[in-house]
Formats: C-alpha cells, structure tokens, sequence
C-alpha cells in the first residue's frame, strides 16, 4: 500500500521550505527569530510593508538602514552589515546592526572577509548553514556562530570596458549583505536564501534610484546640465517615485494589472496599453488592456485589441525592448505590415523580467504621428517594468501564500472530520481487551480504524476494522470516510458473525464509486460473546500478528482475499474464517506504515523487528503493547518525518 512513498510525498510538498519571497516570509519567522509562523501559516504583513517601503524612499542612508532591517527582520538574523561598491571599486562599509566597522575588524574575520570578496567576485550569494561543518574559522567559532548569510546588490546588466578586449556586458555587483546568527538564535536555510536573494534585487532597484536622484541634484547645483534637461529628468525621477509608490501598494492581482497599464499610459503619452503574463508553458496570455481617451482610461477586451505579434514575439525571444516609430521601415522589419494595416505609428514592447525571470509583456502604442517614442521614453518604459515586475512577483507570491493558506484550512477541515469519526472512546466489551491507535503522517489520512458495536448485543459483540486506502492526502481520506459510512451500515445489517457478506457488498459499492486505480484493502474481526468465538475476514490486507500466551511464540497469519474496488469478481477470493484465540492470546492488526517506517537513512523498520516486539511484549495489555510498539517506530525513524501512516489495533482475549 506504500505506493509511490518515496516519490509522491504529496502534501509534504505543499508545506515543504519556500523558495519565493512571500512563501518564505511566513515561514523563515520561526526558531526564535522576530516572528512567529510557518511556511503555511498566515502572510506576515509586516515583512510586506517593509519590503514595498524600500521604493518610497529617497534619503540615501534612510534607504541603506531600511534594507538591512528589512533583511533582519525576515531572516531573524542576530548581526548583519551592509557594503557598498563605491569610487575605484572600494568596498565601504554602509550600515551596521550589533555590528560596526570598528568590532567588525577588530573580530579579524578572514571568514567573512573571503565570503564578500567571493560574492562580489562571482555576484553569487553564500550561505554557510552549519559553520563547524564548513570549515568556520576561529574567529567564528568563538564568536560560536551557526549560519551565514551573505548576498550580492546587483545593479543589472552593464556596458563596461573589459581591457584588451573592447567592452562587454556584465552583472554588476555594486555591493554586499552580510548576516550571520549564533546557534542559540537561528540556522539560516534555503528559504531565508531565497527571500533574501529576491528582497535584495529590489533593493538593489531603490539604490539606483537614490543614486539617480543624488546624481540629479549634483548636476543641478554645479549647472552642469541645461534647465530642459534638469526638468526631463526631474519629472521622470518624479513620475518614478509616484509609479513606484503606486503598484507597491497593492497586491491584488487584478488591482495591480490595471494599475501598471495605467501608469506606463500616462508616463509614456502611448494611446493603447496591454499586459501579459506567460503560463506554464512559457507562452504569453493577455491579462489586461487599457486606452487613454479625453474620457479617461477605458478598459479593452482581448478580442477587441489588436497589435503587432511579430514585436512581441521579438521582445519575448530576444529578451529586450523593442521600439518601433516607423511602420514604414525602421526597427520594425516584418512588423511594419500589421502596423500599417492598424494604423499604428510607434509601437514599444519590453519583457517584464524580475531575478533573471521573464514574467510576461508590457506593450504600447500609438496612431498619433506627432507622437513618436524616444529614447528618453523607452528608458522611462523599462524602468517602470522593472517596478512592475517586482511589484507583479510580489503580488504572485501573495495569491500562492493566500492559496496555501485557504489548502492548509481545508486540510485542517479534513483532518478534523476524519478524527471526528474515528473511535472516541475504546468500547468495553465481555471477554476482549481491545485497544486502536491512528497517526496520519499528514493532514489527511487513507488509513482507518474502527470498533463497531452491535446494539442488539450490548456489551457482547463488536466488530473490529482495520483498512488501508491506496494513495495519500485528500483523495484516500475522502475514500476512508465514504468507505466507513456504507462500512457501518452494513456492520449493523450482517452483523459481527458474517464479516464476508458485509466485505462483499462493500466491494460492490466501491467498483461503482472509485475511480480505476484506487482500492482499499480491509480486515473485519468479528467477537460473539455468547458463543465465544471470533470470525474475521479480509480483502487483502496485511498479515494478523498472533501471540501465544502460553508458549510465547509469535505467528504470522496470512489474511488473505483481495482489495476492495477493483473488481466484483474478488468477491470470490473473500471467505470467512475462524480465529482461535485463547484467554491471553493477542492479535495484533496493523497497516503497512508500521513495517515499513523509514529510518533517516531510509531504512525500514521490518517485519522481524515488528514480531520480535510483540514476541518480548505480547503479554502485556492492549494499550501497552500499541506503547511500546510506537515507542520502538518513533526510535526507529529518529529525525527523519514519518513517511506513511501507522494504525494498530490490538484484540487480545482476556
């Protein structure tokens, strides 16, 4: 019944480490950091408001102690320092938190000295999760730290000289984070990497506009450029900083769309506006499409809005903006057919691309001739995408938090309806010391258990059940709990002594209800008080464990039959068949998450240690034998997560 254990793992997946910024907020607050949650709890609105300030800010050092609280605060980091790359490529140490220039030298720290020059080097980030295992120095060790943290500020693709060799295009690297935590604080991981990487290109984004706007009023009070200049870029600093502030402040998908449009309409003086967001596929899907009128800004259906596919397939393929002015020739090429067909003048299309990502599309244009986009336009253009795009992974990362968050409270629900209908209490019952144990290695469970009590018979007869429901999650639990609904009813009709009849119209329904594929194997025992006996049967369950009380030996007993739900044609393969237990005999009925519990070095527990602990322990109760056989299992896997469900049932005669 382990399937496809080891390869489906299908909710561990949904709650597993984050590796995109919002899923990582919620889950990098825990281990004494400043917060509390998990990867699928709750957004942490704080982090969010931090992270969206970073584009509002002007004043260069305000900006600098923004970014590194902002790193701080989501990584819970204890220490953290930030460095700029500045005049003649020195590295300068900006801002410090329980850290200065003075301690951080005076630490002598050749560790955090190599980790910088290797970041700025090759513009990768480090992480160092256990410093003792990765060749920590002294100074790190006695400073006793667990984790660093370093990433690059990457200040985009640039034109440099590359010596001998002409110019080039690069990365550049325009500076440094560094975090570090002791171990009584915080283990950084791949999440806290991930968020960090992703939060620091977008501060990144913020300091180039501070240096946009320092270099601005330096020109301006030495007079170095003209007042038409001065006021250009004035405007387009202004117009930034506005735009910036705008789609930051929203994370509403479709709040966002219209936002974005509007903005690059009013920025660019285009007529026509559209964006596009690629699916899983890597292909393009219209989102939404705006148009400025003497009116305002009207909204535009997809099949209404037409525009140049060759641009776009252009801006998509080559990975640049595209901008065309002339349908008559130009940049355009085969473009200028379909533009001159629409009537368009000036056509301009950018990727919306965020961490080397392509996101999807920013596209506008004109018909006006007098207005034809420059160059100034198409640098306005690309800079407001970039914004955008960030703002656009932000607002993605949102909704899939918000969706992990709506699984987790159905899962919740589930989970709770599924225990809510497993045995509250273990029944007393006349000549039997029972006991069930159920732990569902996720939310939801396949597994199930029941004792089911025969009300003509008060105190005389019960029937035992025990099943296993192939696959994991949502689907076997919903096929657990139907299963047990049609399971109880025809309990009551047959009765404990006739478990083959109620199997086999149990696996009539089934054939009709599940979809190929899933089955359920189950295991009715049957105990009549008054005639002393018990009577089981079995659609290919696993073995039933028996202790012997008087010689101490362990069988295995082979249950027999085949899986509920397949075919009608199993039925044959049920039977009925007798259990002799004496007084102070016990049978042990289990799932396959008992014998096959995985250790850390994905070891299973086995069969022989299985018999082996009901061998030394079957004499003892009900309950205590479950105790000691979990105590065994929790021993067995260690560290390592549980990899099925466990459900034991003990029926021991008294």
């Amino acid at each position: 019944m382990n399937g496809n254990r080891r390869g489906s793992q299908l909710l561990a997946e949904i709650n597993s480490k984050l590796s995109h910024v919002i899923r990582n907020i919620g889950d990098v607050k825990g281990n004494g950091s400043a917060g509390a949650g998990d990867a699928s709890g709750p957004v942490d609105v704080k982090a969010f408001q931090l992270a969206t300030r970073l584009q509002t800010l002007i004043d260069p050092q305000e900006l600098l102690e923004a970014i590194l609280d902002t790193l701080i605060y989501v990584t819970g980091a204890e220490r953290g320092f930030l460095m700029l790359v500045e005049e003649g490529r020195k590295l300068r140490f900006k801002v410090g938190r329980s850290i200065d220039q003075q301690k951080l030298h005076s630490e002598n720290s050749r560790t955090s000295r190599s980790i910088i020059k290797q970041v700025i080097t090759t513009g990768e980030p480090v992480l160092m999760n256990d410093t003792s295992e990765q060749g920590g120095s002294t100074s790190v060790r006695q400073l006793d730290l667990q984790s660093i943290l370093c990433v690059p500020l990457r200040f985009g693709r640039r034109h440099v000289e590359m010596g001998a060799d002409g110019s080039g295009v690069q990365e550049q690297v325009g500076g440094v984070v560094y975090m570090d935590s002791r171990r009584t604080r915080k283990e950084f991981g791949q999440a806290e990497l991930a968020l960090v990487r992703t939060l620091a290109d977008q501060a990144a984004m913020a300091i180039e506009n501070g240096r946009l706007i320092d270099q601005f009023r330096t020109h301006r009070e030495r007079g170095e450029v003209d007042q038409g200049k001065i006021t250009k870029l004035r405007e387009n600093i202004s117009r930034l900083l506005s735009v910036g502030r705008a789609i930051s402040s929203t994370l509403i998908m479709d709040e966002l769309f219209v936002l974005i449009v509007d903005n690059v309409l009013e920025l660019t003086k285009a007529e026509r506006g559209y964006l596009m967001l690629l699916d899983d596929d890597r292909k393009p899907v219209y989102k939404i499409g705006r148009a400025a009128t003497k009116k305002g800004m009207i909204e535009l259906e997809e099949t209404k809005f037409f525009f140049s596919r060759t641009i776009t397939s252009r801006a998509l393929d080559e990975q640049r903006s595209i901008c065309v002015t002339d349908a008559m020739g130009g940049d355009g090429g085969d473009a200028s057919m379909s533009m001159m067909q629409m009537e368009l003048q000036s056509v301009m299309c950018t990727p919306l691309r965020e961490k080397g990502g392509t996101l999807g599309l920013l596209y506008v244009d004109s018909r006006a001739t007098n207005r034809e986009f420059e160059k100034s336009d198409i640098e306005l253009f690309e800079a407001l995408a970039g914004q955008a795009a960030i703002a656009l992974r932000n607002a993605m990362l949102y909704e899939e938090a918000k969706e992990q968050e709506r699984l987790k409270s159905e899962l919740a629900i589930a989970s709770q309806i599924q225990t809510d209908i497993l045995p509250k209490i273990t029944p007393e019952v006349e000549g039997l010391d029972v006991y069930g144990y159920f732990k569902p290695a996720k939310e939801v469970s396949g597994d199930y258990y029941d004792f089911l009590l025969d009300a003509s018979k008060p105190g005389q007869a019960l029937t035992v059940a025990i099943g296993d429901v192939s696959g994991k999650g949502v689907p076997a639990g919903l096929v657990m709990v139907m299963a047990r609904c049609f399971l109880k009813s025809l309990v009551s009709h047959y009765g404990p002594t006739n478990p083959r009849e109620t199997l086999a119209h149990l696996n009539s329904i089934l054939c009709q209800e599940l979809k190929p594929g899933m089955f359920m194997t189950l295991l009715l025992i049957g105990w009549d008080a008054t005639t002393q006996s018990l009577r089981y049967s079995s659609a290919g369950h696993e073995h039933i464990i028996i202790h012997r009380q008087s010689t101490g030996q362990v069988e295995k007993r082979k249950s027999g039959g085949a899986p509920l739900g397949i075919s009608e044609s199993s039925t044959s393969l049920l039977k009925d068949n007798d259990l002799d237990l004496a007084p102070g005999d016990t049978a042990v009925l289990y799932t396959d998450g008992v014998t096959e519990c995985m250790s850390e070095d994905e070891e299973e527990w086995g069969m022989d240690a299985f018999l082996e602990t009901v061998g030394a322990h079957g004499h003892q109760s009900a309950k205590e034998l479950v105790d000691v056989i979990l105590g065994k299992l929790v021993a067995h896997r260690g560290r390592a997560d549980p990899s099925d469900d466990v459900t034991m049932v003990v029926v021991k005669r008294t």
